[in-house]
This record gives C-alpha cells, structure tokens and sequence, in this order.
C-alpha cells in the first residue's frame, strides 16, 4: 500500500467514489484535485469504480485495462488486491451470466488479500464469496463467512465495511425466502445509516425493502420505498443501481396488476442498462424476459415473438449457450399459443439435447412441460403422455440429485457443529470458572421463554453494535445473558459494567465519560470512563431504569455521534462499543410518568431479551432445584439426599421474590443448616417467607419488603466482593446498619 496514506485513508477515498460518483469524477479528472496527495494510480483505481457506479462502465474497463502493469509494478499486495477485486466486481457485472473471463481477477484477488494481511481486504474478500452466484455455499456456511467478515472489519475498524456486512445479510436471506431475517437486518441497517453520509448504501436498503414488501404482498409499501430509492439514485448518478430499481418496481406493477406501466419501466430499466454499457447484465436480461411475458399476458403476441427473436439472435451472437435455449423455451411457449407448433417443437428438441447433455435438471423439466403442453394443443396425447414421462424422470432425477447434493451439506454442516462442540466441551472442562456450575443456572431449564432468551443472546451476539435491553426481576440471570452476548461477539475487547445505580448522581458522567485533571474538586489527576474502557468492546450498564435524566441526555448524545467528552475537557473523543442494558424496572411505564426517556429507549433496545422470573417457568423448578443440590453435594462432600414429594409440592407453592438467586440460597442453606438424607417438606421451613404462590404478590407486605430487602442487600454485597464497607458506600447507609441488617436477615455468603 502507498506508505503515504492509511488503510483507513484509502477507504475514505473509496466512500467518496462511492457515494458522489459524478463529483469525484469531476474532482479527479480537474487539475486542482483536492486527492492530489494520493498516487495518480490509486486515484484512477478508484475513478473506475466512480464511473462503474454512475453507469460508464466502458470507459472504467478501459482505465482499469490501461493500469494493470503499473498496478503490478507496485509489487503491493494490499493495491494489487484491491485492484483485482474492483476489476472482478465490474467485469461480473458486465457479463453475470458469463464469468469465464473474470476468473484470472477473481484468483489472483484471492491470492494477494492472503498475502496482504489485511483485515479489510479480508472482509471484502468474504463479501465476495457470499456474493458469488456460482458458489454451492449453504446458508449456514455463509452466514459463518459473514460472521469472519464481521470481525475483520471491526478488527480494520472501518465503518463502510461494517455496514456493507450488515447489508449483505439481506440478498442471503431474500433468495431462501427469509423475509424476516432479511427485514430484521434492515431495520438495524436503517438505524445506524446516515442518508446523508451513505446515500449509495441507502437505495440499496430501500431497494431490498422493495422486495420484501412486494414478498409480503405489501405492494403500495413497497413501491413507496422503490420509488424514495430511484430518487436518490437519479440524484446521485447511480444508474446502474437505478435501473435494478426500475426493474423491481416494474414486477411491483405486475404483481399488483398493472401490466402497461410494468412494461414501460422494463423498458426504462433496459435502455438506461444499455447506455451503460451493460446489455448483456443480468437485470438486462430479466428486463427483456419479463416485459416480453407481460406483453404476452396482454396478448400482444407479436410485439413478445419479436422482443424474443431480439434476444434470441443477441445470445447468439455473445455465444452465452445457456440463456440461448432458455429463451428457446421461452420462445417456443409464446409460439404455442399462435399455433407456430412446427418451430415450437424444433426450439423445444434443441433445447432439451442441450438441457440433457449440460445435465441442466431443473430447466429440462421446465421443456419437457412446455413440450407437454405443445403436443397437448395439438390434441397429440401420445406424444403428450411420452412427453410428461419424460418430464416425470428428469423431475425425479432432479429431485434425488438435489436431496443427495443437500444430505452432503447438512451431514457436512452436522459434523462441523460436532467438531465445534467437542472444542467447547473441553473449553469448559478446562475452565475452572466455567465449572462453578452455579454460575450459569439461570440458563438451564426447557422452558419456551428461557430458550427464546438464549437463543435471542446468541442472535444480538452476531451484530457487534446492536445495543441490547435485558429485562427481568432481580435474580432471574440478566448479566449471565450479557456475558454470552459479549463472550460469543468475539471482540477480544473487555466487557466493562456499571451499576446506574449504585453511583452518585453527580458523579455518573464523569463515571461513563472520565474527566480532566481539576475539572472538579477532588479530580486530581485524569481519568478513563467507562465508555472509553469499553471502547470495541461491550458496555454493560445494569438497572439503566435508575440513571438520572440529566445523565440519559448525555449518553443518549454519546449513543447518537459515537462520541464522548470528557468532564472538564473540550474536545471529543470517537467510540465505538455495544451497549447492553439490563432493568428490572417496567421502562415503559417509566416514560409514561417522563421518568426515563423515550428515545433512549429507542437506542437501547435494538434487541430486547425478556428473561422470565422463576413462577412463571416452575417447569423448570425441579431442573433447576437438582442442579444446585447436585452442586452442594459435591461442594461439601456430602452424599445425594432422597428428595419426597411433599418438599416439592411445598417449594412448587412458593412465589421465589429472589428468583433462581434465592432458591439457589435457599438449597444451600439446607446443605448447611438442616443436611438429612432425606428432604421433606419440614425442610423448608423457616428458609421461605409467609408469602405463598396463591397469595402473591401483595398478601403479605411485610414478608415482601423483608424478601426485597434481602436480595437488595445480597445482590450489593455479590457485586462488591462481600466487602461490606464497599456494599455500606454503594447502598448509601452506615456500615454498621449494613452489618446489622446482614445479621437481621440471616444473609450469609
């Protein structure tokens, strides 16, 4: 790479092709360039990439041709790289169903991202290998490679490549029919992009929620967010990209009923695609393929025969053999219905030689009907039943050939999450932290609510800047859900928390955003906040419901610019974390009563993970109950008591206000106070409050209050290590209070 410039240099030069094509044109073919600093080859690079996006696409081939020997001069395999994967990206598109031609661009890409080291191009690269529409990836496989290239381009630190990850989501989960995977992943994409900062990604959005509305039959949707991106795109200059819009909109128009105004924008979309230089793309081709079925729909037979022979005698002639007899098909199809049948069926017989011996399964059953058909509108029965066997062998063959081909893929994908589980396994038999088995109960249970949570934590987990809202009462494992999500983003960057809390309120910004030396009495030096600490890595900020307003408009700020200032200092600071958020508190209820703000709650809870407390998932109780028993016998070396009925019909009754924290409690202090070999219903006495599960919540105020103020003080005294001067100063009372209510309460570490 040009020692002069940065990685990151170099990508603010492509956000400028990218975004202002025709600006960036006009700025680097002018003589007072303001990219005059960058090396005239690096400039002309990105200058065909300007040009291929604002629909010159001849011209950029030409610039790219003429730079080959002075980009392999260079001898840099960052450049060489990136060169390669521009030409490849631009040749792919000129010809898509034809990538003979581009593979030399494609390999040697490949070769010089290894060599480079670079954790953008590696990105990039991964894009590239999802992208690619002659590739056997499963979905699973893909969203691996997504996941790799998420990391890379957190690791390069690049924003326009974290972006484009996200965006990629979307095409993958639209072609198997996921709409609401694919609308998910907008939705977050529509948060964090700037129409302003990332127009050209913008209309990409708007286009992909084009088509999932039209998937969702959401038709005048969808049309309104096509038509928000086609002016964007005449704006900017982006043809090519506005032309896939004209092409959607027209499909919107079919699928909506409205065949004449479908049929001008095929051929909007067709003739812009031409002026580009991409007649033979394949939004061209689909184009020309569907305005020739639309015009056959409004029995315009002739005008579709012609528009055919067109394509026809085009395929021909760039010698691309697979859409030449597709369109035979086509063709003959059209011809059926004018009663052409003698041409019908010779385009139909070469066709079917060429579908057979390309072993093209899925297209020979798509001739066979056609043909089916034609001997059928012949009244040729015979000939009509012979064709439909045929039809039935190659559906057949299709068939077992797609379920083996799919076998392989699963089996292959079965035997990785094998490998992947054993490599976990022995992780866990190895931590020692991991095998305090305690740690982690509130995850174990069959219960539908508590494996939605699990399953959402590792979903948010993908998305490294998705700020996540974890609610549930105190006890039910809301931190243990922000350490998988924080564990499994793989950012090798710490998790840091803070208890909203439990800090002062004059204290709390200068606790998330550090301050200056001086900058108020007893600030005698500088210091790190929180945020700063969490920097690519995850803020954990528990019970949020409790910050003080003035402090939400400040981290709202710091949410919105991705930036913090400390206390006392003027300049601000970039950051980039994802913020998890934890409460037991109704947040809704909060805002009602303008106790905590609304579009805070927006920012926080781009995923929101309930976790359910222990009475609404008794399911689960006995599990759960067994796993601490199980636990304490080994702890203290104690055989496995005899658990009778009558214990659990009694611990069943019970409301738990302390959630798993407190049955976990709860069977300790039975190891400790009260161990028998057998366990009835007499064990629990005196280890339960009077509030019973028929009664709760509010039969008993007193026992209520007690319960609260007992796990208050016991999830104080976890947090600070059982050091009870520590717990005094975050609860706010003297210690000598503390200590006498630890001893009131019978709270015991």
């Amino acid at each position: 790479m040009d020692t002069q410039h940065t990685e990151q240099q170099v990508y603010q030069l492509q956000h400028a092709a990218v975004n202002e094509p025709l600006k960036f044109i006009a700025d680097v073919k002018s003589s007072s360039s303001k990219y005059k600093s960058y090396p005239l080859y690096l400039r002309r690079m990105f200058l065909s990439r300007a040009l291929a996006i604002s629909g010159n696409v001849d011209e950029a081939m030409v610039i790219l041709k003429e730079l080959r020997r002075e980009i392999t001069n260079t001898r840099d395999a960052f450049t060489l790289a990136k060169y390669n994967l521009i030409f490849y990206n631009i040749a792919a598109y000129v010809d898509g169903d034809n990538l003979q031609g581009t593979g030399e661009y494609y390999q040697a890409a490949g070769k010089y991202v290894a060599q480079s080291g670079s954790k953008a191009l590696q990105c990039e690269w991964n894009l590239l290998q999802v992208q690619k529409a002659d590739n056997d990836m499963s979905l699973e496989d893909k969203e691996d490679l997504l996941q790799e290239a998420m990391q890379a381009a957190n690791d390069a630190d690049i924003l326009d490549l974290k972006l484009e990850v996200y965006l990629a989501y979307c095409p993958l989960y639209i072609a198997n029919n996921l709409p609401d995977r694919a609308n998910r992943e907008l939705q977050l994409l529509l948060d964090m992009v700037d129409k302003e900062q990332n127009p050209y990604l913008y209309t990409h959005i708007t286009f992909y929620l084009g088509i999932i509305l039209m998937m969702l039959k959401e038709y005048p949707e969808s049309e309104e967010f096509l038509g928000l991106g086609i002016g964007i795109a005449e704006l900017k200059g982006y043809r090519p990209q506005l032309a896939s819009l004209l092409l959607n909109l027209g499909i919107n128009y079919v699928n909506s009923g409205r065949l004449p105004q479908s049929i001008a924008k095929y051929q909007e979309c067709y003739q812009l695609l031409k002026d580009c230089g991409l007649a033979n793309s394949v939004n061209a081709y689909k184009s020309l393929d569907n305005m020739a079925w639309a015009l056959s729909r409004l029995e315009r037979l002739d005008e579709s025969i012609a528009l055919m022979r067109d394509s026809l005698a085009n395929s021909l002639k760039t010698k691309n053999r697979l859409r030449e007899n597709i369109l035979k098909v086509n063709l003959a199809n059209i011809l059926i219905e004018t009663e052409s049948n003698p041409e019908a069926e010779q385009l139909l017989s070469e066709a079917i030689d060429y579908f057979g011996s390309e072993k093209s399964l899925l297209y020979l059953t798509i001739a066979y009907r056609c043909k089916a058909r034609m001997y059928e509108a012949r009244e040729c029965y015979q000939e009509a039943f012979d064709a439909l066997e045929m039809l039935d062998n190659a559906s057949r063959q299709y068939f077992n050939e797609n379920f083996f081909k799919q076998s392989a893929k699963y089996n292959a994908r079965i035997e990785k999450l094998r490998s992947e589980y054993m490599q976990l396994k022995r992780q866990y038999s190895e931590s020692k932290e991991l095998n305090k088995l305690c740690l982690n109960a509130e995850l174990i249970g069959e219960h539908p609510s508590i494996k939605k949570a699990v399953k959402d934590a590792f979903m948010a987990a993908k998305y490294p800047y998705a700020n996540v809202l974890i609610t549930g009462e105190s006890g039910t494992g809301k931190e243990v859900i922000a350490r998988i999500i924080h564990n499994e983003s793989n950012t090798g960057k710490p998790l840091v928390a803070v208890n909203a809390s439990a800090i002062s309120p004059n204290l709390i910004e200068s606790e998330l955003f550090g301050h200056k030396k001086g900058s108020y009495t007893g600030a005698s030096e500088d210091r790190k906040g929180k945020f700063l600490m969490a920097d690519k890595g995850t803020l954990l900020l528990d019970e949020i419901a409790d910050m003080p307003i003035d402090a939400q408009v400040k981290l709202l700020r710091a949410i919105e610019t991705h930036s913090i200032q400390p206390v006392g200092s003027d300049k601000e600071i970039a950051v980039s974390c994802r913020i998890v958020s934890t409460t037991n508190c109704d947040i809704k209820a909060l805002i009602h009563k303008s106790k905590f703000r609304l579009d805070l709650y927006h920012r926080l809870n781009k995923v929101e993970i309930h976790l359910p407390p222990l009475r609404d998932r008794l399911s689960d109780l006995q599990l759960l109950t067994m796993h601490f028993v199980k636990h304490f016998s080994d702890t203290f070396r104690v055989p496995l008591p005899q658990i009778t009925e009558e214990f659990w019909r009694k611990l069943e009754s019970y409301s738990f206000p302390g959630n798993i924290r407190e049955l976990m409690n709860i069977v300790e202090r039975i190891f400790i106070l009260k161990p028998k070999p057998v366990w009835n219903a007499e064990q629990l006495d005196g280890f339960l409050s009077d509030t019973e599960r028929a009664g709760f919540p509010g039969t008993n105020m007193q026992g209520n209050l007690k319960q609260a103020e007992f796990q208050m003080i016991a999830s104080a005294l976890e947090k600070c290590g059982w050091k009870q001067k520590d717990t005094a100063q975050m609860l706010n009372m003297p210690e000598s209070t503390l200590s006498r209510k630890i001893k009131t309460l019978g709270i015991r570490k």
